[in-house]
């Protein structure tokens, strides 16, 4: 599978479900939803060590040993502010779930990244596929669902309680909407 990365280069990956979602995850869903996307991290089943990545994601002060447990991808919105969204590519394997989730921001907290420029993805290949089914109970409040197939959605978890955090493309320096109160 040829990838056509952000920055103009190519990047192959091993063929399988895994990789066309990796594949629509930087060609589709980074240009829609980011302003400047660089992709910081592809996990490759044929090539665990990629120090070029490594080195990008340093770029930008993300900081890790690719020995340590990473998402399948983590892309970058390089405009201020800064945003980093780890994704987890779901074919076979699981979601963003909460202990993912606070792993990536224990990893991000040690590279001095504030968590409001965190973003976590679960990626599918389509909303009626056997492994959302499987998976989604696990899904981390907090992150977001997207799939190939959709490329304009974009599925947000929240409770009522959670934090607002705005999704990978909203304005930052928009003022939060009034909060809406039930009538008695």
């Amino acid at each position: 599978v040829i990838v056509e990365m952000p920055d103009q280069s190519r990047l192959r990956l091993a063929a399988g479900p895994s990789s066309l979602i990796v594949k629509a995850l930087i060609e589709e869903f980074a240009p829609r939803w980011m302003r400047r996307p660089v992709v910081l991290w592809v996990s490759a089943s044929d090539a665990k060590t990629q120090p070029h990545f490594v080195e990008l994601a340093a770029s930008v002060g993300l900081r890790f040993d690719a020995a340590t447990l990473l998402p399948d991808l983590i892309l970058a919105d390089v405009e201020d502010p800064l945003r980093i969204v780890f994704c987890e590519v779901v074919a076979t394997d699981g979601p963003i779930d909460e202990d993912r989730k606070s792993a990536f921001v224990e990893l991000s907290k040690a590279s001095g990244i504030a968590r409001a420029n965190l973003h976590f993805l679960s990626a599918y290949l389509d909303r009626e596929s056997a492994p959302l089914r499987k998976t989604f109970h696990r899904v981390a409040v907090q992150s977001d669902l997207w799939f190939t197939n959709e490329p304009d959605l974009l599925v947000r978890l929240v409770t009522h309680s959670a934090p607002r955090t705005p999704p990978p493309d909203s304005p930052t320096d928009r003022p939060p909407a009034p909060a809406v109160r039930p009538v008695p």
